[in-house]
């Protein structure tokens, strides 16, 4: 039996930052996975995500040294959730909004737990690697099916990769943060204030994760996805100047394009613009206060049954764009909040001089924009982005008591 001293701890981490690296690295792939466990902890993700949630809470209760209370972006987070529940009380779809806060509040305070917290030494070098391995298991699930002819239908596609919620483009979304942590670790600089990088620096292992998590996203065929992917690349290329980046991206869609399926998407909205035009032509008699959590499908068939010409082919839509969604069920607060959210995690992990910081803003820029074009803010991705860069704005635990901080 191994006493978990400090020593050993900085070797192999503590429960809670196990538990935590585990749930990080089955993210993009674990919703997919169903176990025999009651709803809605009935998957592997969301049953490593419980489990983490619960140990992180026990690690605050016992090691006040790991507590990090002056962290603004959990602040944000919780006026955001207490708007959130505070829309239920003139909320037009009461049922779903409540449905959708119980959603946003799990995904919220376990956001929170992770993000108070610092972490050993062990927890910040092995972050990124279980980002990049989930992004190369997600990869490899994505070449297995498409070789055994299991890629999902659709009505725009012949066929599309889907994992994450049996949606492409949430599937898309959610490989973002892992590609920005492989493309951030396939260079290997003689020292982290080398300028420039070339392939002599290259990780083979991370760019084969990267080569395969971008592969994954194509085959999805979701645009906001390859968006989002080129933001990553851009924004990876832009801070860590590698052209090992260009190089294995240029070599993923090269790989993947062969096996594009059939699609009729072209340059189409498929809808969104209409879905945008109803939620900002709603925003006279909602947007001062908000329709309620989770009101927008609400909002819109009732407007477009009152002027059909602003309907696309159907009734009920999601958002389908983070920003107008939360300006039509939230209000201008709630909206202003999400900018703030968003905004926040940009800036802090972009000062942060560390490779975490890079992967972190790379991965919540792609998220960023991928959220322009769907409205995922219950997805577990979204709030992994905005926790790794929150973390990335900390020091290990060591460091602080090496100089003198009280956390």
């Amino acid at each position: 039996m191994i006493t978990m001293t400090p020593e050993n701890a900085a070797r192999t981490g503590t429960l809670a930052e196990q538990l935590l690296l585990a749930y990080v690295f089955v993210v993009p792939f674990g919703s997919a996975i169903s176990l025999p466990t009651p709803s809605p902890v009935d998957d592997l993700s969301s049953v490593l995500g419980a489990g983490a949630g619960l140990v992180l809470l026990a690690r605050l209760a016992v090691q006040p040294t790991a507590r990090r209370l002056d962290l603004v972006a959990a602040h944000l987070w919780v006026l955001l959730l207490g708007v959130m529940a505070l829309s239920w009380f003139w909320s037009i779809a009461p049922r779903s909004s409540f449905d959708e806060l119980i959603v946003h509040g799990s995904l919220i305070g376990q956001a929170m737990l992770a993000a108070v917290q610092y972490y050993s030494r062990y927890f910040h070098e092995r972050l990124l690697p279980a980002l990049a391995g989930s992004g190369a298991v997600t990869g490899l699930i994505a070449v297995a099916q498409m070789a055994t002819g299991g890629l999902s239908q659709s009505s725009t596609a012949t066929a599309r990769f889907a994992l994450v919620g049996g949606d492409p483009n949430i599937t898309a979304a959610a490989l973002l943060l892992p590609l920005g942590a492989a493309l951030t670790l396939a260079q290997r600089p003689r020292n982290e204030g080398a300028g420039n990088r070339n392939l002599a620096h290259a990780q083979p292992r991370y760019l084969i994760a990267a080569g395969l998590a971008m592969f994954a996203i194509v085959l999805t065929v979701s645009r906001g996805g390859l968006l989002g992917l080129g933001i990553v690349v851009v924004a990876t290329v832009l801070r860590r100047r590698s052209i090992a980046a260009w190089l294995v991206t240029f070599a993923a869609l090269l790989a993947a394009v062969p096996f594009l399926p059939a699609s009729d998407r072209g340059t189409q909205s498929t809808g969104r613009t209409s879905i945008w035009r109803i939620g900002i032509e709603s925003c006279n008699e909602r947007c001062w206060f908000g329709a309620g959590n989770g009101a927008f499908p609400d909002v819109h068939e009732a407007l477009a049954l009152a002027r059909p010409e602003l309907a696309a082919n159907q009734f009920r839509f999601e958002a389908h764009n983070i920003f107008i969604g939360g300006l039509v069920e939230l209000g201008f607060v709630g909206a202003f909040l999400l900018v703030m959210i968003f905004a926040l995690a940009l800036a802090s992990s972009f000062r942060a001089p560390d490779r975490l910081g890079w992967a972190a803003f790379s991965g919540v820029a792609g998220v960023l924009l991928a959220n322009l074009l769907v409205s995922n803010l219950g997805f577990k991705y979204v709030w992994l982005a905005l926790v790794v860069a929150a973390i990335a704005g900390s020091q290990p635990l060591d460091d602080t008591h090496a100089q003198g901080v009280r956390p």
